[in-house]
Formats: structure tokens, C-alpha cells, sequence
């Protein structure tokens, strides 16, 4: 049951984390330890920097905006902090916290992202004195990212799925039956031109609005090129501009109309 919990203090990040820096990892040999840099995981060596406590990985330079846990043992690079929870406090309660900190707006450089330990010191954080709240918090979000998890494997396996299908049942270059076939179809298929299946529009609405025309919802390429999902629900989300007449004629978008992008 989530409530209200009076018992919080405000605090700095350096009472309740030690920031450590990343060092260089070339003088390694390879071994069982992972290496991690902004971008994760990048190989495995022969000694850690930690060995035994987990910690909240944040980019000093580069990508300094997606956070992640470290587990033990574990090394980093020279760009990446590693953060390790002082006594009494939960690692999966302040992973939560750093993903709910604006880091940008902390970045120090006019180039390549950059952070420093003075500056994520001086973010002050609120945080419950019950570490059982803290655990009961790192939890709830541990499992929310345990579904979301389980929801992309999900998605990465029904994309291949979908891939292979693709493939499999469209007949190849050369062929006139596909490899895999629904149960009760049969005989060759008939090679046409797209253009015998459908009518093709490369001319649509100005992004502008014009005296004297209907106002309009235009979708236009980069709605396609994001694959955003539009219904009659969501399309009043859409820009606004105008068509004439011959525009709203020849170029009304209607259901099962297939739209992509000439580049």
C-alpha cells in the first residue's frame, strides 16, 4: 500500500554515496572481471576496483545520463564514476534517485557532456531514515524493471519471429510459392506492379495556413519516419494547417492507407 511517511531528511549525496573515479584498464590482463564504461559493458579483465560492493555507475564524460548498477566485482573506465551506498542505505532506493536527477542540467562542458564529483556532491536529495522504506521503494522499482525486462525480450523475440517470417512467407527472387504456406492454399502466385495494387500520392499539404482554406491535421513524414501511432482519438495531436479543396480530395488520409518515407 503505498501512504505518506513523515519521517524523511533532506541530504547530499556524499552522506549517503562515496563517489570513486574509473581508471584506465590497458595494463590489464584478460580475466573474469567485466569492464564497464557509459555505454556498459565492454570486456573482462584480471582485478576490480570493487570487489565485493555493488554500485550506481554515472558517466563523467559523454553519456551522463543513464545510470545503472554495477554488480561485484567490477571495473571502470576512466569516464564512468562508480558510486558505492554508505552503511544504512539501499542501492536499489538511490539507483531510483539518480534516475529522477536531471543530469544535463549539470553538465559542465561546452563540448562532450561532462560531470564532476563537486557537482553531484552538492545535489541535495530527500530520503526516508527507515531503511526498510528504502527497500521496500528499491524493490517496487526493481520488479517494475524486472517486467520491463521481461516485456522487451518479449518484443525483441516476436521482431525476429516477424523477420524470418518475412522472409519465409513471401516467395524469394526466382520463386513462385513461398517456403512456408497456410494449410488449404495452393498454386503459383501472380507477379504484379505495385502500382496494380494501390494508387501512390507524393504530393501533400504545405506546412502553412492559407485565407479562405479548411483548417486540417497533417501527417507528415517524420510522424511516419517515428512510426507514431495516430486514431481518430490522437489526431487532433497533430499540426495544424490548411487544404484546399482539390487537397482534401486527393489527399484525405483513409483507413488501411499505407504510408513511407522517399528517404
Amino acid at each position: 500500500m503505498v501512504g505518506t511517511y513523515p519521517r524523511t531528511f533532506a541530504t547530499e549525496p556524499e552522506n549517503i554515496i562515496k563517489i570513486n573515479s574509473g581508471c584506465d584498464y590497458k595494463q590489464l590482463h584478460e580475466g573474469p572481471i567485466p569492464v564497464y564504461g557509459t555505454g556498459g559493458y565492454m570486456l573482462s579483465v584480471d582485478k576490480a576496483l570493487s570487489y565485493k560492493k555493488d554500485a550506481i555507475g554515472i558517466g563523467r564524460k559523454g553519456t551522463i545520463d543513464h545510470p545503472y548498477i554495477l554488480f561485484a566485482p567490477f571495473w571502470t573506465v576512466d569516464t564512468l564514476f562508480y558510486s558505492i551506498p554508505k552503511e544504512n542505505f539501499d542501492i536499489n532506493f538511490l539507483y531510483d534517485i539518480f534516475q529522477t536527477i536531471d543530469w544535463k542540467s549539470l553538465d559542465e562542458s561546452t563540448g562532450v557532456p561532462s560531470l564532476s564529483k563537486v557537482n553531484i556532491n552538492n545535489i541535495e536529495v530527500r530520503i526516508p531514515y527507515d531503511i526498510k522504506e528504502q527497500q521496500t521503494i528499491g524493490d517496487f522499482f526493481q520488479n517494475l524493471d524486472n517486467l520491463i525486462t521481461e516485456q522487451k525480450n518479449k518484443l525483441e523475440n516476436l521482431q525476429k519471429v516477424k523477420k524470418s517470417m518475412l522472409c519465409k512467407m513471401f516467395p524469394k527472387e526466382g520463386q513462385k510459392v513461398p517456403e512456408i504456406r497456410f494449410k488449404g492454399f495452393e498454386g503459383d502466385w501472380i507477379l504484379i506492379t505495385l502500382g496494380n495494387v494501390g494508387l501512390f500520392h507524393s504530393n501533400g499539404v504545405d506546412k502553412k495556413i492559407y485565407p479562405n482554406e479548411h483548417m486540417v491535421n497533417l501527417l507528415n513524414y517524420m510522424d511516419i519516419y517515428n512510426g507514431r501511432i495516430v486514431n481518430k482519438r490522437k489526431c487532433n495531436s497533430l499540426m495544424q494547417v490548411s487544404a484546399n479543396d482539390r487537397q482534401l480530395r486527393d489527399c484525405n488520409v483513409l483507413a488501411n492507407d499505407i504510408f513511407f518515407t522517399p528517404s
